[in-house]
């Protein structure tokens, strides 16, 4: 949870690896922005010891505008690290009794990149082929 990034930032940012964190670092979508933890992952982005994975949006966002929220808190992770993002699927969904469509997940990363196709390349292949060492 984002409390605990903040929390635990000291630890956090001793650690001698790389810290991935996923579910948007469960920033909430709405006002996610001014958490304390958003300026911890943001300055670990920064220093190249972390990474963010965009995935399972559902578990930082709820209510109507869910999707413009989780498009804004993405966008400035985006934006702010471009090449320290990667996206997951988050595949099986073992939280959601309705599993949502693989497609809309995906596609919900277009607007964050605005679109621009060298960042979607980064976030889609080659952010994931340099943390995980695909060849």
């Amino acid at each position: 949870m984002a409390d605990q990034i903040a929390a635990y930032a000291p630890l956090l940012k001793r650690l001698p690896c790389q810290i991935v964190f996923d579910h948007f670092a469960r920033l909430p979508a709405k006002g996610g922005l001014e958490h304390p933890a958003y300026e911890v992952v943001c300055d670990m982005l920064a220093e190249k010891r972390a990474w963010i994975k965009l995935s399972a949006p559902y578990l930082v966002s709820h209510g109507s505008s869910a999707d413009l929220q989780v498009a804004s808190l993405g966008s400035a992770l985006v934006h702010n690290s471009p090449e320290r993002v990667v996206w997951g699927s988050d595949w099986p969904h073992m939280t959601e009794a309705s599993k949502p469509e693989f497609q809309r997940l995906k596609d919900m990363v277009n607007p964050m990149a605005q679109g621009d196709t060298t960042l979607l390349r980064q976030i889609f292949i080659s952010n994931p082929n340099a943390l995980y060492g695909f060849r």
